[in-house]
C-alpha cells in the first residue's frame, strides 16, 4: 500500500501543477489519517471491551432445596471481577441430559440489577418447560448458558 501511495504522489505532482498536486496530496493524506484513526479507535474499544468481559463470569447450577427453592431451583451467579459497572445482563439457561447433546431446557433470563466492580449477583429462577429428557431428572442435567450479553 505504501508503494501505491508513493506512485500516486509522484503521478499527481507530474500531471497537475504543483499547487493542485499538493492540495490533492494533503486531502488524500487527511483521508488516510482519518480512516486510520477510526479503525485504530474501533480496535482499541473492542480490545478494552474484550478485556472487561474476560473478567466476568456466569455460573448456572441446579440447587433445589439448597440455595434455591423447589419452585425456583436454578441458581445463576454473575461474578463481576472487572473494573466496569454492569447495568444489565441477558442469557439463555440451557440444560442437557448427562451423556447427551440435545438441549431439553432453553430458558431466557434477564436482570437489570446494577453490579458494581468486584460484586457478585445471585438469583434463583424457575426451570420453565422441559422437553422429554430420557428418564433423567433436572438434578442430573448438565446446566450451562449461551447467548450471554452484558451491558456496561
Amino acid at each position: 500500500m505504501h508503494i501505491a501511495f508513493i506512485v500516486l504522489v509522484i503521478v499527481l505532482i507530474i500531471v497537475f501543477p504543483r499547487a493542485a498536486g499538493f492540495t490533492i496530496l494533503a486531502a488524500i493524506g487527511g483521508v488516510i489519517f482519518l480512516v486510520y484513526s477510526v479503525v485504530d479507535g474501533a480496535d482499541k474499544r473492542a480490545a478494552r471491551r474484550e478485556s472487561i468481559l474476560s473478567k466476568m463470569s456466569l455460573n448456572v447450577s441446579y440447587e433445589s432445596g439448597k440455595s434455591c427453592t423447589e419452585t425456583h431451583p436454578i441458581l445463576v451467579v454473575f461474578n463481576n471481577n472487572s473494573t466496569a459497572t454492569v447495568t444489565k445482563f441477558r442469557a439463555d439457561i440451557i440444560a442437557r441430559p448427562d451423556g447427551y447433546s440435545s438441549v431439553v431446557v432453553d430458558r431466557p433470563i434477564e436482570s437489570d440489577k446494577i453490579i458494581q466492580p468486584g460484586e457478585n449477583f445471585r438469583s434463583c429462577y424457575n426451570i420453565g418447560t422441559i422437553l422429554p429428557a430420557r428418564s433423567q431428572s433436572p438434578d442430573q442435567f448438565k446446566w450451562s448458558f449461551r447467548n450471554a450479553k452484558v451491558d456496561f
